[in-house]
């Protein structure tokens, strides 16, 4: 492991003693690995793979910000102040773009000091999603919390929509819980909301905390109050997600053929611009003009139960 205020293998080492993050500016300020340090290391989130790291793939990562859009944009193409707005598909295999372009290229390093990262990128246009814009991601440890800051500046002359997130992996072990509060669903499996969303009901709440292991779920929730809690009983650990007032959704993700589960705090609905085109309210659409900014952060605390 590397000492504080070093680079190792690429990778942005923040460290004290609670926790240690390593963050690759080559593969979309993504996150390789967070741990809790103490008499043994525990991965809180999924580290990267060998091969994920030597092919610097934020899809095998730890975690990976979203901008200046999440989830998927269905159909590849939206209707925004009357213009339709075609984005490529980003991902091999897959006819939609998803996530966002940050996770897809390289970041620069703004500022590095041991405690905290602060990476930029500017999106292409031509290459992405069709609009001109900046973005930071300031990566703090303090104590026992890592804090993840998102700013995305329009450079445009016209305004942009956006939204954002954090698309983290835990490790999906029998005995691991989730409880967050949501009101409704907006989308299940992939399936894209034609009308209006759906009342949680007491079977998929997580008001209470629930177990992980074996539920499926693939569902975009809304009516988020920006609260979640994971905890691993067999680790002894609990980690408390804080995300501000701009994170009225939360996405739910359980592979089951998988080891990891993804729970994502994001500040809109999945396909988000077009529902807004649909004219559906409340689906956290958010606009942003010339030289304005859209900013975000979501808080990671970690301590035993």
């Amino acid at each position: 492991m590397a000492e504080n205020n070093v680079a190792e293998n690429d990778l942005l080492v923040l460290a004290n003693k609670d926790l240690c993050v390593a963050v690759s500016p080559a593969a979309g300020a993504s996150v390789a690995y967070f741990k809790k340090l103490g008499d043994e290391e525990i991965d809180i989130m999924r580290p990267a793979s060998e091969k994920a790291l030597s092919e610097s793939d934020a899809s095998g990562f730890s975690m990976y910000p979203m901008v200046p859009y999440i989830g998927a944009i269905h159909g590849g193409s939206f209707i925004y102040y009357g213009i339709k707005r075609s984005v490529p598909a980003n991902v091999s295999g897959k006819k939609e773009p998803f996530d966002g372009d940050g996770w897809r290229f390289a970041w620069n390093v703004k500022e590095f000091d041991g405690k905290k990262a602060v990476l930029s990128c500017i999106g292409d246009p031509k290459k992405g999603f069709p609009f001109s814009y900046e973005s930071d991601v300031t990566y703090t440890l303090d104590g026992n919390k890592l804090s993840v800051f998102i700013r995305v500046k329009n450079l445009g002359i016209l305004p942009m929509p956006c939204a954002l997130g954090v698309h983290p992996f835990f490790p999906k072990t029998k005995d691991v819980t989730a409880k967050f509060f949501a009101k409704n669903v907006w989308e299940h499996n992939e399936t894209p909301l034609r009308d209006k969303p759906y009342a949680v009901t007491d079977d998929w709440s997580f008001k209470e905390e629930k177990k992980v292991y074996g539920t499926g779920f693939n569902t975009c929730f809304g009516g988020f109050d920006g609260e979640a809690e994971i905890t691993w009983p067999s680790k002894n650990i609990k980690l408390n997600i804080t995300s501000r007032e701009e994170f009225n959704h939360i996405i739910l993700y359980v592979p089951n053929n998988k080891s990891f589960f993804c729970l994502e705090p994001v500040t809109s609905a999945i396909d988000v611009f077009n529902l807004a085109s649909r004219g559906i309210m409340g689906a956290g659409m958010k606009s942003i003009g010339p030289s304005e900014e859209m900013t975000a952060t979501i808080d990671f605390v970690v301590s035993n139960i």
